[in-house]
């Protein structure tokens, strides 16, 4: 029987991949194709990037590294049906540099192969849905948050609304007694107002449409805006209860104790102060 060889250096000592051997296998196919012109379209202002037509945005440069990876690997393709790729790393990324090394673990039909690769990377810099409407100011909604007193609370509250809708907040305006917030949609504007009602018991709201306008199509649209009163009196504040003065004595977290003029005391359900109190 005869031995067999490379079909194109002859080679009868090395591992074979049909008529080739593993090198001239990997010189004329390589481990992978490229689709051409590799384009991760990147935020200039947070860094999302844009993954399978959505927009994400990394917290940590882990989750950055992490990005990018699934982004490269989604243009990867093995080169030839007898090549199987394990796994893709990156070692590092310098963001906007043209060139991304990049390290294969595949395998040619019995043979596993590690090798290291420099992928051409063009970064395309757009900002991301969120952050164009923060630079052009356009939002859809406005939840009007007032209060009686600025307490700890609610700074807090305004730091955790950052936190939890962190791509639907265009911008939290401050002013006197209170904050506007502006938001992307009708449904996230509705969502905080809940968050405030579960937060503070005591609270009052109103919807109302405002800022009527045409769109392109022809159709009229109007903003949202929902007025949120959070009555967070304190003892010793005034408060008017179905057209009564009264002094506020205590406040716990489930009832109000009042007392009027005359001395004696009135206790109300905390639930109760929105719909029987004039406005504060």
């Amino acid at each position: 029987m005869n031995a067999r060889f490379c079909v194109k250096c002859g080679a009868t000592n090395k591992p074979l991949v049909g008529s080739l051997c593993i090198d001239c296998f990997l010189e004329m196919y390589g481990l992978v194709k490229q689709k051409q012109g590799l384009e991760i379209s990147i935020c200039p202002r947070c860094y999302a990037i844009r993954l399978h037509g959505k927009w994400v945005r990394p917290n940590t440069y882990d989750e950055f590294v992490e990005l990018v990876r699934s982004s490269i690997s989604s243009s990867l393709a093995p080169s030839r049906p007898e090549v199987k790729i394990d796994s893709i790393r990156i070692p590092s990324v310098d963001l906007y540099s043209n060139r991304v090394p990049v390290v294969l673990r595949a395998r040619i039909g019995d043979h596993s192969i590690e090798k290291q690769l420099e992928l051409r990377v063009h970064w395309k810099k757009a900002l991301c849905p969120m952050c164009f409407k923060r630079a052009a100011g356009s939002y859809q909604a406005v939840v009007q948050v007032r209060y009686v007193h600025e307490t700890p609370d609610i700074e807090r509250f305004k730091e955790k609304l950052t936190e939890v809708f962190p791509d639907d907040i265009v911008e939290i305006e401050e002013l006197k007694h209170g904050f506007d917030v502006k938001v992307s949609s009708d449904h996230v504007a509705r969502r905080i107002a809940l968050l405030i009602q579960r937060t503070w018991k005591a609270v009052r709201i109103i919807e109302s449409y405002g800022d009527q306008r045409r769109r392109r199509d022809g159709r009229r649209t109007a903003r949202l805006y929902i007025s949120v009163r959070i009555l967070n009196v304190s003892p010793g504040d005034y408060v008017v209860i179905d057209r009564r003065a009264y002094e506020v004595e205590s406040v716990t977290r489930d009832k109000i104790v009042l007392r009027d003029s005359s001395g004696r005391r009135r206790v109300l359900n905390i639930k109760e102060l929105p719909r029987r109190a004039s406005r504060p």
